[in-house]
C-alpha cells in the first residue's frame, strides 16, 4: 500500500512514540531488577587501543575540508589512483583496515573518519549532519588532497553519502563501490512500500528521539559493538571491538536506529548501557569474525564524552517523508553488495537500485550479514578486485 506524505507524518511518529515507550520501559525493568547497578557506568579507557596505531594501516592525518577537522588515515603511493573509503554507523576508518592492507600496493587509500566520528570535528547541531553537507566533505577532501577523482568504497551510511555523491558528482569519480546500504531514493521506497523492510528499519524511526538512543548505546559499557560485529566467527576480536568502543565511550556520540533514533536522547541511552555493551551485539553475529581487540578499538573512541550524538544525528538530520529527486544518468562504473542475512536492509533492495541505476551491478553476499567488509574481508575483496580488473581501473 503507498501511503500519502500525512499518512507517513502520522506512522513516523506513532511508531517512534512507540518504539521509545518501549525502550523505556526496558530501561525501567532494568532498574527494578537491580536498583543499585547504574548500567550507564563505562570503563575509563586512556589509551588508544594499540591497533589504532598499527603501522600497517597507514599514517594518521589531518586536514580541513568544507570547514570540518577531518582525521584520515593514508597507505600507499599518492602517485597511484586514489581509493577512498566512506564508513557507515556505528564505524570509523577501522572498519576498513582488511580492504587497506588488500589494496595499498595498487591504489592510494585514504581512510577517513566522517564529520562526527573518531577523531574528526563533531559539529553540535542536528543540522550540519544533512546529507548534502556530508557530500560536499567528501568533495573537498579530494580537492585538499589535490585529486579531481577517485574510486569510491563505502559502507551503510557512507553507502548513501556515495550514491548522492555520484548524483551530483558523477564527473569526480572513477567507479562506486556500496556495500550493505542503498540509495536514499531506494531505501525510502523500501521503507515505505516493502514490509519486511519496515521491519528492518525500525531502529530509524527510534533514533529520531532525543538521548534515548544514545543511553541505549551506552549501556553496560557499549556491549551493543559485541552484539553487533559478533555475529559470525573471527570476523573482529575483542581488540577491534575496544577500538571502537574507545571512541564512542566519548560524552556526545551516543544514539541507535533511523525511526527509533529521531527521539531526543532515547538512542543515546540504549547505546551507553552496559559500557557501550551494544558493540559486542552488533559485532559479533557470528563467532570470530571480530575479536574483543577489535571491538574495544570501536569503544573506545564512542566511550568518549560527546561521541554518541553525532552518528545519531546522521538519522535525525536525514529522516524524510519524500522521496529524494531522480538520479543523474551517467555513465560511472558501479557495484552493490548486500549480506543474504543482513538484518538491516531487505534483499530486494538490490532489485531496487538495478531499477534506478543503468550502469550497474548487483551482489547478493550469501551466509553474509551487515558488516560485509568485516566479516567477509576475503569476499568482499574479490568482488571489488575483480570489478575494477572488469573496468580496467
Amino acid at each position: 500500500m503507498n501511503l500519502t506524505v500525512i499518512q507517513r507524518f502520522f506512522v513516523a511518529n506513532i511508531l517512534t512514540v512507540c518504539y521509545s515507550v518501549l525502550v523505556l520501559f526496558k530501561f525501567l525493568l532494568i532498574f527494578l531488577r537491580n536498583p543499585l547497578r547504574n548500567p550507564w557506568q563505562q570503563k575509563l579507557v586512556l589509551v588508544p587501543p594499540a591497533r589504532l596505531s598499527d603501522p600497517k594501516y597507514g599514517v594518521h592525518k589531518y586536514v580541513k575540508a568544507n570547514n570540518i577537522k577531518l582525521h584520515y588515515v593514508e597507505s600507499g603511493d599518492p602517485n597511484k589512483p586514489l581509493m577512498l573509503f566512506l564508513h557507515g554507523f556505528p564505524e570509523f576508518w577501522y572498519s576498513w583496515r582488511h580492504q587497506i592492507v588488500e589494496f595499498n600496493k595498487d591504489y592510494w587509500c585514504i581512510a577517513f573518519d566522517m564529520r562526527g566520528y573518531g577523531d574528526s570535528e563533531r559539529p553540535e547541531e542536528v543540522s550540519a549532519y544533512k546529507i548534502d553537507l556530508l557530500v560536499e566533505d567528501v568533495r573537498d577532501l579530494m580537492r585538499k588532497l589535490g585529486r579531481s577523482k577517485c574510486i569510491l568504497v563505502s559502507h551503510d551510511w557512507g553507502g548513501m553519502v556515495a550514491t548522492k555523491f555520484r548524483d551530483t558528482h558523477p564527473d569526480s569519480l572513477d567507479a562506486l563501490i556500496v556495500l550493505s546500504s542503498a540509495s536514499r531514493e531506494a531505501g525510502s521506497h523500501e521503507l515505505w512500500n516493502n514490509p519486511e523492510q519496515k521491519k528492518k528499519s525500525w531502529y530509524m524511526l527510534l533514533y529520531r528521539m532525543p538521548k534515548i538512543p544514545e543511553l541505549m548505546f551506552q549501556m553496560n559499557d557499549l556491549q551493543i559493538f559485541d552484539m553487533l560485529m559478533k555475529r559470525r566467527e573471527n570476523y573482529v576480536d575483542d581488540n577491534d571491538i575496544e577500538c571502537y568502543k574507545y571512541w564512542f565511550r566519548k560524552q556526545d556520540v551516543r544514539e541507535m536506529y533511523m525511526l527509533l533514533y529521531r527521539m531526543p536522547k532515547i538512542p543515546e541511552l540504549m547505546f551507553q548501557m552496559n559500557d557501550l555493551q551494544i558493540f559486542d551485539t552488533l559485532m559479533r553475529r557470528r563467532e570470530n569474525y571480530v575479536d574483543n581487540n577489535d571491538i574495544e578499538c570501536y569503544k573506545y573512541w564512542f566511550r568518549k564524552q560527546g561521541a554518541l550524538t553525532p552518528p545519531i544525528n546522521y538519522y535525525r538530520a536525514n529522516f524524510q517523508l519524500t522521496f529524494p529527486d531522480k538520479y543523474k544518468d551517467e555513465n560511472v562504473p558501479m557495484i552493490v553488495a548486500n549480506g543474504e542475512k543482513d538484518p538491516y536492509i531487505a534483499t530486494s533492495t538490490l532489485e531496487r537500485m538495478k531499477a534506478e541505476y543503468k550502469y550497474i551491478e548487483t551482489v547478493l553476499v550469501e551466509d553474509a550479514y551487515h558488516f560485509l567488509q568485516q566479516e567477509s574481508p576475503e569476499k568482499v575483496n574479490k568482488i571489488i578486485r575483480d570489478f575494477l580488473l572488469k573496468n580496467k581501473l
